[in-house]
């Protein structure tokens, strides 16, 4: 079945195996041989897109990862072919069987391209479920994956990290921290656009954020970022009614307008009481005068939904240090490591040495 992959056969009844080999295939057989199996798949969901059969392509790929991770913490070759199937059919709450888990593990087989698909696409799905804080994570572990060229995807998802970033964060990290050296010119001069978007989006003016955006709107656009972009002008004007909070106990709806560059106290007003749907802020409107008050946000960590949500949280980080601690306890007693780092020690080369000279090659 492999090779008639390699020799690219589409052939209809040759799908209908591949299908049949995903629902019967026993697992224990499959996890041996990750890297053909996923080979397979990604044939037989490439043909059904082509066909314009993406959500069928989804269902029969999601009972193939299930099979083939040994946990949902563990990335296999099949995770980015998965999620690239969500974002084609627009099913982005089917990815989450794909990057709820936080990831801890790789199977065999999996390559530093893969990796950087599987984030990609990661981040993708999650913007489209409004997950925009684990995003920004996922597109940050794509852009740490070692390399030695600004490749076309790491280009694609530093711009997408840029947006996301602003979104969350409201300001963009330093890229120094989180580029290799001597990527970080090249990437700059790439990206340029966007850290021009993102500096205007600092000075919190959303008629400046307004005229980059147009005046970068081709470039957006052909980047297929121009929503996102619009997503980050709508951020922008949820900060500048944050300030405003801090400085106002009470505003009128036309001055709100004002302030925040709004088009008419009415989006104002529909903008204040969707920020207060969302728990962003605490405040009142009296509509026969068109005045808003503002309250303080207390965080109250007595109710029940915080309670869970801190610990499930550490939880999380509990079972995530468990999981290191183990592995760097595996590999330190591991013979191979042992023997590699005695060997070096001799040459008087480091483990860092021998990590640079993999990545170069």
């Amino acid at each position: 079945m492999n090779a008639k992959v390699q020799a690219n056969v589409n052939h209809p009844s040759f799908m209908e195996q591949i299908s049949n080999f995903i629902r019967l295939s026993d697992w224990r057989q499959i996890r041996k041989v990750p890297g053909k199996f996923s080979s397979i798949c990604r044939h037989y969901s490439d043909w059904l897109i082509s066909q314009r059969s993406a959500p069928l392509a989804v269902k029969e790929l999601r009972e193939a990862l299930i099979k083939l991770r040994p946990n949902n913490s563990t990335i296999t070759p099949l995770h980015h072919q998965y999620l690239k199937c969500c974002i084609l059919a627009k099913m982005y709450h089917m990815a989450a069987v794909a990057t709820d888990a936080d990831m801890t593990d790789l199977t065999s087989g999996v390559t530093a391209k893969d990796l950087v698909l599987y984030f990609y696409y990661g981040g993708i799905a999650l913007i489209g479920m409004k997950k925009f804080k684990r995003a920004q994570s996922y597109f940050q572990q794509g852009i740490g994956v070692p390399t030695t060229c600004l490749h076309a995807m790491l280009v694609e998802t530093l711009k997408k990290f840029i947006l996301v970033s602003l979104i969350v964060d409201g300001r963009v990290p330093s890229l120094s921290k989180i580029l290799y050296p001597m990527l970080l010119r090249q990437a700059q001069v790439i990206c340029n656009p966007y850290l021009d978007f993102a500096t205007a989006f600092g000075s919190y003016d959303p008629d400046q954020c307004h005229a980059v955006a147009a005046a970068h709107q081709e470039i957006f656009i052909q980047d297929r970022t121009m929503g996102l972009v619009k997503q980050c002008i709508q951020a922008l004007y949820r900060r500048v009614i944050l300030r405003i909070t801090t400085t106002y106990l009470t505003l009128s709806l036309p001055d709100i307008a004002s302030k925040a560059r709004l088009p008419n106290p009415k989006e104002a007003e529909k903008l204040i009481v969707r920020m207060v749907e969302n728990g962003e802020i605490q405040a009142s409107i009296d509509q026969s005068h068109g005045m808003v008050s503002f309250r303080e946000s207390p965080e109250n960590f007595a109710n029940m939904p915080a309670t869970i949500n801190i610990d499930r949280k550490l939880k999380s980080f509990i079972e995530t240090v468990k999981k290191l601690r183990s592995m760097d306890e595996e590999i330190s007693l591991s013979v191979p490591y042992i023997q590699r780092t005695l060997d070096l020690g001799t040459r008087g080369r480091s483990l860092r040495d021998e990590m640079m000279d993999a990545i170069r090659q």
